[in-house]
């Protein structure tokens, strides 16, 4: 199934653009994309975080996603990296 994923800045740059389709099989959840697009883009793999755990951050339609949330057939996934400081 095709998912597309967003993101800004850095993380955009390191996946190869601002919106990026993966294909995925059926039952991947957000820890597993996580984990192939740290692969896909080895670049991108210091900022998604070890084996596709935090400091991204997922949302699906405005609404955080879980590591173990599973994707669906067209879905619209934005990365949002952690921010720190003051």
């Amino acid at each position: 199934m095709i998912v597309a994923v967003r993101s800004i800045g850095p993380l955009a740059a390191a996946l190869g653009g601002k919106r990026v389709e993966v294909d995925v099989p059926d039952g991947t959840d957000i820890a597993d994309l996580l984990g192939r697009l740290a692969k896909r883009s080895p670049p991108a793999a210091g900022l998604l975080g070890k084996d596709g755990r935090a400091p991204a951050q997922a949302f699906r339609a405005g609404k955080s996603l879980a590591p173990a949330d599973l994707l669906r057939e067209g879905d619209e996934v934005d990365l949002v990296l952690a921010v720190a400081g003051g």
